[in-house]
């Protein structure tokens, strides 16, 4: 946030207190003032001279109040108080110039405030004009230790920037609060308070009593909301927003909590009863429709979601939203032309959708126009340069477009500024197999998995990240064609766990797992799950597109399935050979330099990203051409030595 945009929040906080904190009892003060004058008139006549040598000062000033109206009237009327004061007063007339003195300051401060707006985009200007509002309050609160307004007023200006004093403004902020006796200004100021606060426990605490001295105090509410969301305590979010709904049913603020809350809490059953008796009251509401359509996405109905989010533009023909959402769903059905038309007419509404810009570029990069997909992305990423999903996914476009140092490079930068970011982390290390850097993607890979298993005890890890990266670098460890990196008992080790997190039920997993027994020199376990990868592959839907180039191979593929005994050490050197070494091709048999050619040419780990909109994840390596190379070799040499 600019300097610019933090003064105009404070500033809108000191204009949005209630009017009692900021300019009440400015009629007490003027009534005490004339007390003060005729209390002071009394005095004079009933004492002497010698006891109140300051008593003409005090007289000046009350005279001056009558007729003071601006900053540079109320500041005589001020240095005259303070003057009488220092020369001497009586107890009642000291009391009585405090008075005046508490109450002036007070009114000066207010005036001067008010033309804090006019010089807002003048920094020196600004904390020149604080500073003197400071200085009177202040003086304000020395002369009357009990005005509540000026503490509340002192702990604002004290947030403001630079540099902002947080302690003066708790300090200051904690005697208003003390002070207050009117339940409304002091909901105000426990709201206050609550932004000082470093702690949610403390926070919590002070919105909680801002809410039970004033209910009415939306403000509260929408803070405690926020401080609940942002804690990720959602049930107590929805508790919440619920009790200031039924306070005011109308209430948009309480509603997009609650939805908000049920879309976290992954309840779409209670978001589509709520809008479909919303929809019931307001039939003409497009948004209602919109949000039900985001339930029924969550619930995994997108006929329900396109149906309702054609209601929507039927309602309203310019609601993007609902454009950008529908060019979703079709994009995720792979039905490309209907969402980009989607995605295109609600550009031309919404130029400055994000959202649209987003899905442009998935669109773009599905029909591998990859340069535009870049170039939206790339605006993207310059308008919010520290937005890790969209820096995360133009770098997966670089890889696509076969610019993988230029992936690097900007992931380098993303895992400087955040280095507890896995997902970035391991999208480096995919991007290094791209150029043959495989010792450094197995150190990301395993940078990658060390984070994730050291922060499994303060947060919840995605299964997801966890078994792509033991994944990934299984596969490396497994098939690098450096010796010095392969490890077969490792990779085996990382296989098993990625496959257990994934329940035997990922084709690419299973695939990464026969290629580190075949590393391993375990051959009758790399066919056993090869064939079993096959299996997979062909049970997903769309199958799996390198399932069909096994399937090219009847014969081999019926070796593979039908387990055919190991053969000799020498030929499955040769394989490995082929594997590793494919320069090593010419001395293996002749169908086995053919089968390589055809179907072995090296991969590495360049993994095929998986589009998102935030945050872009990499689908592990799938069916990769290395353990089908092995596999397929070694059916076809043992076929060569076991005719049927």
């Amino acid at each position: 946030m600019n300097l610019r945009n933090q003064y105009w929040l404070i500033l809108a906080a000191l204009f949005c207190l209630p009017a009692p904190v900021i300019f009440a009892q400015e009629k007490e003060s003027e009534v005490a003032d004339e007390t003060a004058t005729d209390k002071s008139s009394e005095s004079t006549s009933d004492e002497g001279e010698d006891a109140n040598p300051g008593q003409s000062k005090l007289d000046e000033a009350t005279d001056l109040k009558i007729t003071a109206r601006n900053p540079v009237d109320l500041a005589k009327v001020i240095e005259a108080c303070e003057e009488a004061i220092k020369l001497g007063l009586d107890e009642g007339n000291t009391r009585l110039a405090n008075k005046v003195l508490a109450g002036t300051a007070l009114q000066r401060a207010k005036i001067l405030l008010q033309g804090m707006p006019r010089v807002i985009s003048n920094p020196r200007a600004l904390r020149g004009l604080r500073d003197e509002v400071l200085k009177d309050l202040n003086r304000a609160t020395n002369a009357d230790a009990k005005l509540a307004e000026a503490y509340v007023l002192g702990a604002q200006l004290e947030m403001l920037p630079p540099p902002g004093n947080r302690k003066k403004a708790l300090e200051k902020i904690n005697k208003g609060v003390e002070l207050l006796e009117d339940d409304k200004m002091k909901s105000s100021a426990l709201l206050l308070r609550a932004t000082l606060r470093d702690n949610d426990k403390e926070r919590l605490e002070d919105l909680d009593a801002a809410i039970e001295s004033n209910s009415e105090n939306v403000q509260a509410w929408q803070a405690k909301l926020a401080v609940l969301q942002a804690g990720g305590r959602f049930e107590e979010m929805l508790e919440g927003a619920e009790k200031l709904l039924d306070q005011d049913s109308e209430n948009a603020f309480a509603l997009q909590a609650v939805i908000q809350a049920l879309m976290n809490l992954e309840k779409s059953e209670a978001i589509i009863d709520l809008m479909s008796e919303r929809i019931g009251e307001k039939p003409d509401n497009n948004t209602f429709y919109r949000i039900r359509a985001q339930a029924y996405i969550m619930a995994e109905e997108s006929d329900k979601a396109i149906e309702d989010l054609s209601k929507a533009l039927e309602i309203n023909d310019s609601d993007h939203e609902s454009l950008v959402m529908r060019g979703q769903i079709y994009f995720d059905e792979g039905e490309i032309e209907k969402a980009n038309r989607d995605i295109s007419d609600a550009l031309l509404i919404e130029p400055n959708s994000l959202r649209g810009v987003v899905m442009r570029s998935l669109v773009a990069a599905r029909e591998e126009r990859y340069g535009d997909a870049i170039s939206d992305m790339e605006l993207l990423v310059r308008n919010q340069p520290n937005n890790p999903g969209w820096v995360m996914q133009l770098a997966s476009y670089y890889q696509m477009d076969n610019r993988p140092r230029k992936a690097i490079a900007l992931l380098s930068e993303l895992v400087k500024r955040d280095p507890k970011n896995t997902q970035a982390i391991r999208l480096r290390g995919d991007a290094r197999l791209a150029i043959s850097e495989h010792k450094q993607a197995v150190a990301d890979y395993e940078q990658a998995i060390k984070v994730m298993e050291e922060s499994a005890g303060e947060s919840a890890v995605d299964d997801r990240d966890y078994s792509g990266a033991l994944n990934n670098l299984a596969w490396v460890l497994a098939t690098s064609s450096k010796d010095e990196i392969r490890d077969g008992k490792k990779s085996v080790e990382y296989g098993l766990k990625a496959c257990e997190l994934t329940d035997y039920k990922e084709a690419h997993i299973l695939s990464t797992l026969a290629a580190g027994y075949a590393e391993n020199g375990d051959y009758e376990n790399a066919r056993k799950w090869a064939a079993k990868a096959v299996e997979v592959g062909e049970a997903e839907i769309p199958p799996n597109p390198q399932v069909d180039q096994l399937k090219a191979l009847p014969a081999a593929a019926t070796a593979i399935k039908q387990e055919q005994p190991s053969t000799t050490p020498d030929l499955m050197s040769d394989i490995l050979a082929l594997g590793y070494q494919p320069s090593r091709a010419a001395d293996a048999p002749p169908e086995s330099q053919q089968l390589w050619l055809e179907f072995a040419q090296p991969s590495h780990c360049t993994a095929q990203p998986h589009l998102r909109i935030a945050p872009p994840l990499l689908r592990p390596p799938v069916l990769y051409t290395r353990v089908w190379a092995r596999a397929l070799v070694l059916a076809q040499a043992q076929a060569q030595a076991h005719p049927h």
